[in-house]
Formats: C-alpha cells, sequence, structure tokens
C-alpha cells in the first residue's frame, strides 16, 4: 500500500478489487514529514486506496469532488475509526455504520466527531457522501437516541433478501452492544442495539435507523454471527470498556440469540467460567452450521503489566491470554431432521445458474450463500449472508439462480439449504463450498475464465459432521487447542522451536562441511 494501516478495514468490491479506508501510521500520532498534508497529523489516515488482484496494485483514489471538509484533498478521502464497520450495499457502494473501534490510547483524531455521520463511498465516482437518517439530526440511533457513533460493538448485516420482483434494494446491519461515543466513549458496556436499514432503489441511498431489541447484557466487544436462518448469535465481551481500563470488566459468559424480525433476544449457554473472553475475542460459523468460539488476548493490565490479582480476588477478567476453543450448536440443530445436499456445482458465476442435488427438494425453502469469514477485532467487511431464490426444481435437483457481484461478490461461500422444522423454523443443511467466480460476459477480453469444475457429490466431500438433531439445544463444546494452554498461548512455545530448529539446521550443515 502507500500508507502504512494499522487496523484498516477492507472490503471486497463488485469488481473484485479491494478498497481499504482508514488505520493509522502511527498509534501515537507525531507530526508527519513524509510529504503528506499538514493535516495528517493527529488523525486516522484519510486517504483510500484499491487493490487490483489482476495487476497486483494498489492505487490511491482521487476523486473530482471536493472534500466533505477543509482538512481533506477531495472527495476520495474521509476520516473513519480504526476498524470502521464497512459493507458492500446491494448498489454496489460501500456504507460506513458510523461505528468502530474505540479507545485508542495516545491515538485519538481531531477530528473523531465526524465519525457520527453514517457515510457511502462510490467506487464509480472515488467519492464519499453523508448518509442522513431519518430523524431530525440525520444521525443513526445509539440506545434510542440520535447520538451516532458506537464503538468496539458488533456490526454485523443480516441476510440481503430479494423482494417480489427478485431485486435487492435494501440492505440492513444489525449493530450492538459496545460503548456510546467516540473517545472515550461512555466506558461502561451498552445493551442497545440498533438496525439500519439502507434503501438503495433508483441508485439514490436513503437512511432509516430503528432501535432493535435490547441485549439481556451490557456487552463491550461482543462477537456476533449471523446464522444461516437469519437469528444472530451474540457471545463474549465485558461489561466495562477494557481498552479504556485493561483488566477492570467482567468477561460476560452468557450468550445470546437475537431474532432481528421478531424483535427477540434469548438466553443462550454461557461460557466457563474460567474461559471468559473480552478483549481480541472471535465467533465464526462453521461450515456445518456451528459457531466455533475462541480468542481472549488482554492488553497489559493498567497498560502496566500483566496481573491477575483482580481476577482471582473479585473475578475481573483474566490477564493471561486463553488459546482454546469452545463450539455453540445452535437450536435448530435439535429441530428435526437436517436436510442434505448431495451434490452441487462447485463454481457458479454471478448472473448464472448454481445446480443443487438433494432428495428433500421438495421442502427446501430457501437456499442461503454465506460469504466465507474473515473477521479480526469484531470486523469483518466482506461478512455477508445471501438468500438466492430458487428458479425451478427438478425431480431431486434445485436450479438457482445467482444475482450480480454487488450482491455477491466473487469469492468462496458456504452453499446451505433450508427445510421446516419440527418448530416450524428453518432448518439448515451442513453445507458445501461453493466459488462464485466473474459473470464471463463481462469478464475482460484479456482474461481467460477457468475451465468449469464438474459438480462435486456427497461423497467426495469433506464437510465438518453434522450434529446429531437429537443434541440438546444451545450446547457449547470445549476443544482445546492443540499443545497449548490458557496460561502458555501457543505462540509463546514458537520462538523456541525456531532456535531448535535453527541449531539443528547448523549441525546438520557442519557435519556436511566436515565430510567434504
Amino acid at each position: 500500500m502507500h500508507f502504512g494501516r494499522w487496523y484498516p478495514t477492507m472490503v471486497t468490491l463488485a469488481s473484485g478489487k479491494v478498497f481499504v479506508a482508514s488505520g493509522v501510521t502511527k498509534l501515537i500520532k507525531p507530526a508527519y514529514t513524509d510529504g503528506r498534508s499538514q493535516f495528517d497529523s493527529g488523525r486516522n489516515v484519510v486517504e483510500t486506496e484499491t487493490f487490483d488482484p489482476a495487476t497486483k496494485t494498489w492505487t490511491v483514489n482521487h476523486s473530482s469532488a471536493a472534500g466533505s471538509d477543509p482538512t481533506l484533498a477531495d472527495g476520495s478521502q474521509q476520516s473513519l475509526p480504526l476498524f470502521a464497520r464497512l459493507h458492500l450495499l446491494p448498489d454496489g457502494k460501500v456504507y460506513y455504520d458510523a461505528a468502530g473501534q474505540t479507545f485508542n490510547p495516545d491515538g485519538q483524531a481531531y477530528d473523531e466527531a465526524n465519525w457520527v455521520h453514517a457515510k457511502v463511498y462510490d467506487p464509480a465516482t472515488q467519492a464519499w457522501s453523508d448518509l442522513a437518517a431519518d430523524n431530525p439530526f440525520g444521525l443513526p440511533l445509539v440506545d434510542g437516541l440520535p447520538l451516532g457513533f458506537r464503538g468496539s460493538g458488533f456490526d454485523v448485516m443480516l441476510p440481503l433478501v430479494p423482494d417480489a420482483n427478485g431485486n435487492y434494494t435494501k440492505a440492513r446491519v444489525l449493530n450492538g452492544g459496545g460503548v456510546v461515543g467516540p473517545t472515550p466513549g461512555s466506558y461502561l458496556g451498552d445493551n442497545s442495539t440498533t438496525i439500519n436499514t439502507i434503501d438503495t432503489t433508483g441508485g439514490h441511498d436513503t437512511l432509516t435507523s430503528a432501535s432493535g431489541p435490547t441485549l439481556l447484557n451490557k456487552r463491550w466487544y461482543g462477537s456476533a454471527v449471523v446464522l444461516p436462518d437469519g437469528e444472530v448469535f451474540v457471545t463474549n465481551g465485558a461489561d466495562r470498556d477494557e481498552v479504556d481500563a485493561p483488566g477492570s470488566g467482567s468477561p460476560v459468559l452468557q450468550t445470546e440469540l437475537v431474532n432481528p424480525d421478531a424483535g427477540t433476544v434469548t438466553a443462550g449457554p454461557s461460557l466457563p467460567d474460567d474461559h471468559g473472553r473480552t478483549y481480541h475475542n472471535s465467533a465464526v460459523l462453521l461450515p456445518d452450521g456451528r459457531v466455533l468460539i475462541g480468542g481472549h488476548a488482554p492488553i497489559a493490565t493498567g497498560y502496566a503489566f500483566q496481573n491477575d490479582t483482580a481476577h482471582q480476588a473479585l473475578g475481573f477478567s483474566s490477564a493471561e491470554s486463553d488459546s482454546t476453543f469452545q463450539i455453540y450448536s445452535p437450536p435448530y440443530l435439535s429441530d428435526g431432521p437436517r436436510p442434505v445436499i448431495d451434490a452441487i456445482d462447485h463454481r457458479a458465476s454471478n448472473g448464472g445458474q448454481l445446480d443443487i442435488e438433494t432428495h428433500q427438494a421438495g421442502q427446501v425453502t430457501k437456499v442461503v450463500l454465506v460469504r466465507d469469514p474473515s473477521m479480526t477485532h469484531l470486523t469483518d467487511g466482506d461478512q455477508r449472508t445471501v438468500e438466492v431464490p430458487i428458479a425451478s426444481r427438478d425431480g431431486d435437483e434445485l436450479h438457482v439462480r445467482l444475482p450480480n457481484s454487488s450482491i455477491l461478490p466473487t469469492g468462496p461461500y458456504m452453499a446451505f439449504i433450508e427445510t421446516p422444522g419440527t418448530s416450524g423454523r428453518p432448518v439448515p443443511s451442513v453445507s458445501r463450498p461453493v466459488t462464485v467466480v466473474p459473470d464471463p460476459d463481462k469478464v475482460e477480453a484479456s482474461l481467460v475464465p477457468a475451465a468449469p469444475l464438474p459438480r462435486i457429490p456427497a461423497h467426495a466431500a469433506s464437510p465438518a459432521k453434522s450434529t446429531p438433531a437429537s443434541a440438546a439445544p444451545f450446547t457449547l463444546h470445549a476443544a482445546r487447542a492443540a499443545a497449548a494452554s490458557p496460561t502458555a498461548p501457543a505462540r509463546r512455545e514458537w520462538p523456541l522451536v525456531g532456535a531448535l530448529g535453527a541449531v539443528l539446521a547448523v549441525v546438520v550443515v557442519r557435519r556436511r562441511l566436515l565430510r567434504r
């Protein structure tokens, strides 16, 4: 890249190129002397860049439009928080959900008041514009008020669903927890959620901001996973901001299941008492529909040194990293038999057809494609779940038409089919991998599209095993990471392994030289 970036956000665009924004070159910000604008000292990187995988080059974006304030050289520049919560909209624009990481010790931005505005970036014009919400202040809701910015909370795009005409014109983003406002934020964890709906009809984006269901726990730095059935699983985090004051929070052990459509939150199982996961935690969807939970790598207690006294005496978060994992089993795993994908196309193109073989073809109500996760610090710029309409059925075969690359950017996905469970709620299959490739009619003449691969039968693949339908709902299974422990993370062992390997290599080379 042309600019060093610590904690940026990346988004795959409809073109297949990758957009990057924000980050900071130096956390403790000096006055930059490398030729950049005098205004760039004291804030995050405002320049945006685009990576072209075909040419393997980075390009700094530029726009003919003016910047939104005098400190920005042109419309392609924008002041955003670290790990800005960005999502690709159905019209191909990039949406900023007025949320990101906070607080950043000695690394605040003098212009962070601008972070309270939702915004969109148009790759066609390479320009940003503010997106006013539907209230007198024009700001997204937080805690039911038009406050704009939510810091260090979860932020996920809900399933993209076509309308009656098969068009995707709305994106809904659920954010929640965290703290209220930019640095230093409210310190105490928040339990509100917000659903921001962006309507892209007619190429003119409009934003409607509404309060979502209230969480059962005040939760700073919680991880959220959109499940194939559309519900959102929330886990991890602390009740206080542990970047404001490392080691001062108590871990939130209870998990929650949010139903954005019904407006409900259901209590899930709790993590083990000795596996509280506060800062640097994660949760990702597995191919079999379960969720892998991990992480916990806290900052040194009080920014001084690792001290576990408060953890042992008062139940605060542990000062030691945790390299173990748990696996969460959602309720749909015990809601009757799961459908099975017998065979599926290994690869399909935007605008093309995806064929799926299943003995439950007549009962399938939905086909869902979930982008392979790539999460860090609660953020995944490519996170999306897309419901694709079933065009036709032919015996044991489903024919699905894939939408364009603004809806379904090229890349790897998990394909699920769903049938009604005993409760009437959807039950997903174990997923099968599908790679979405560009529409061959839109591929540049200089590029030669790869030949289509054969369909993969069920016995040829090796997805994670399905949890039996008889398994108890909300089951958490402990899964210890190999050769690691909560008090001795695996990464601490690598220097020793590397040193031993180096010594062994020297001995071998020396012996060979002596033999000559």
